[in-house]
């Protein structure tokens, strides 16, 4: 991150950052510890020395690839929740670690953006983004502003997946 992102990220100016860094503030103000722990994906407790475990060390929770995904899409939760058909409040727990995300959920975020379920059980938020296919986003928007939230039956999807298929078959011809 540079100094300048982390002084707009604070509301500061560089030269106060350049000090923080150099140790030229050697009382860094309460009030901007959280704000600064925010900003750099840590703990107030690392940033003081209290705690050896930085934030960024802990375990990735499907919450998080979530979140990461949302946030490099540019969606905020409201457009993320009328896409995928579900309330704000449930993304919001599930992006703040709160309650168990159900696979069904899980499998319709991956099918938004276009990535495996492992994908997202397996990704880590910091090194291995995840690449989302961006026509199978915009795919995945077509369908859902066509069918909404329809259950579709056994016989239904197998008619649906034969029909692709042979859509696939005709590719070549």
């Amino acid at each position: 991150m540079s100094v300048d992102e982390l002084a707009k990220r604070l509301n500061k100016n560089r030269a106060t950052i350049y000090r923080y860094e150099k140790g030229d503030i050697e009382n860094l103000p309460v009030d901007i510890l959280e704000s600064l722990s925010k900003a750099l994906d840590t703990t107030p407790q690392y940033l003081m020395g209290w705690n050896g475990e930085h934030a960024s060390q802990k375990e990735v929770t499907i919450g998080d690839v979530l979140k990461a995904l949302r946030l490099s899409n540019n969606l905020t939760i409201e457009e993320f929740s009328k896409e995928i058909g579900i309330p704000v409040k449930e993304i919001e727990n599930y992006e703040a670690r709160k309650g168990q995300i159900p696979v069904n959920i899980i499998h319709t975020v991956a099918d938004f953006f276009g990535v495996s379920i492992s994908d997202i059980i397996n990704a880590n938020t910091k090194s291995n983004k995840i690449t989302v296919n961006k026509q199978r986003l915009k795919n995945f928007k077509i369908w859902h502003e066509e069918f909404g939230n329809i259950d579709f039956t056994d016989e239904e999807v197998k008619k649906m997946i034969e029909y692709a298929k042979f859509v696939i078959s005709q590719r070549d011809k």
